[in-house]
């Protein structure tokens, strides 16, 4: 049993969507600062917003590192990662806003950018923070807070930087 503790005080509603509705402000491998929320790749997934023939490409495509791959089966794993990696992007981005559109020629809508606007770079960039718990979101911001340097890889028993 959990013993109470006067000194406590139950933390808000407000407090507890403050990170998914408001996100946080992170500075892009590009240079560009974006106000982020934190996704769940499973939700996405469970809630139909990530087509379940991602997870298969995903697996296939990491099963099959260094094997000889077709240059058809090399598209369309860049199409369908590149798929992904917009939708992860659209569901991140708090400010600005990001739309797909399916022509970089395309105006998006004011106060938007199109995810032709959006690097790889900082799509990749949001996509390794989407998987990052929040706890780990929460050092980050204190590090962009103070705009401390970057720290050195980790590197895992065979000596491979993660």
């Amino acid at each position: 049993m959990v013993e109470e503790t006067t000194n406590m005080e139950v933390t808000s509603a407000g407090e507890w969507r403050a990170l998914r509705e408001n996100g946080y402000k992170a500075e892009l491998p590009s240079g560009h600062v974006a106000r982020l929320r934190p996704v769940s790749l499973a939700e996405m997934v469970k809630n139909g917003r990530i087509p379940d023939t991602l997870t298969k490409i995903a697996a296939e495509a990491i099963s099959n590192i260094g094997a000889g791959i077709s240059t058809e089966t090399i598209i369309t794993l860049t199409n369908d990662v590149t798929d992904f990696l917009h939708l992860v992007t659209v569901a991140s981005f708090v400010e600005p806003r990001v739309v797909i559109l399916k022509n970089p020629d395309e105006t998006p809508p004011d106060g938007t950018i199109s995810i032709w606007d959006v690097s790889l770079e900082d799509q990749a960039f949001v996509l390794q923070l989407t998987g990052a718990p929040t706890r780990a979101l929460e050092s980050f911001r204190k590090k962009q807070a103070g705009n401390v340097g970057s720290e050195p890889p980790v590197q895992d028993d065979e000596g491979e930087a993660k």
